[in-house]
């Protein structure tokens, strides 16, 4: 599998695969432009030798059903991070403006985490905690930048 060209449904971009992780099922791919990101196995799809997929072919499931918020109590910080990525990319397939990340309060780690995650994401302009009447600082929101 290691050296396979692949295409990455999630970001629709290509790479090689640099490295796999059997029992997470996580690949790290090589992009085009030499940066290295890591994702599902299910998010790839290994391109044949020649074979090159265009814009036409390139499907994006948006039938499902979708709610703008995640609630992320019991996750920890390595899961909370995994999920966010899958529910942003999600979101901004769909073109939803606004979400919501229900973190709690608790002692202030996940919240934290949260938030540095998110103001480091590529497809958020910018959060702000909830109205003090829908959450306050247990409930994160971003706007994405579509």
């Amino acid at each position: 599998m290691i050296g396979k060209r692949v295409f990455l449904k999630t970001w629709k971009k290509y790479g090689k695969i640099e490295d796999f992780d059997e029992k997470k099922k996580i690949v790290k791919v090589k992009l085009e432009n030499n940066m290295i990101l890591s994702e599902k196995l299910k998010n790839i799809e290994i391109i044949e030798e020649g074979e090159k997929k265009t814009k036409s072919e390139i499907e994006i499931k948006i039938d499902t059903p979708f709610s703008p918020s995640l609630d992320l109590h019991g996750y920890t910080i390595l899961e909370a991070e995994e999920v966010i990525e899958e529910f942003i990319n999600k979101a901004f397939v769909r073109k939803i403006p606004k979400v919501e990340i229900i973190h709690g309060e608790g002692s202030g780690k996940l919240r934290n985490a949260v938030r540095i995650y998110l103001e480091n994401h590529k497809f958020v302009r910018r959060i702000e905690f909830a109205h003090p009447a829908f959450g306050g600082t247990g409930v994160t929101i971003a706007y994405l930048d579509l």
